[in-house]
């Protein structure tokens, strides 16, 4: 059985530290079965993180990205390039 549970935006601010260039990776198999962390779960947290930072002169930038496996290298391939230019990946 697959579980999938989201952190508290504050949760994951603490240890996104002083990245500026964060990419929410969600699933379009597993985890959006789950409601999880599929496409609109990636949405939400990105609009969470962004409010939760509570600084309005902040530059980091929250972007996401939804793969239909993200369990399988093959499907990865699409956004390697943009997963390798982020300081963090959640």
């Amino acid at each position: 059985m697959i579980v999938v549970n989201q952190k508290e935006a504050e949760w994951i601010l603490d240890r996104v530290g002083d990245a500026q260039r964060v990419v929410v990776l969600g699933c379009g198999s597993c985890a959006t079965v789950c409601f999880g962390g599929g496409e609109r779960e990636v949405e939400e947290l990105c609009c969470s993180l962004q409010l939760a930072l509570q600084d309005p002169g902040s530059e980091v930038e929250f972007q996401g990205l939804t793969c239909k496996r993200v369990c399988d290298w093959d499907f990865m391939e699409p956004v390697e390039d943009v997963l390798r230019e982020a300081d963090v990946v959640l």
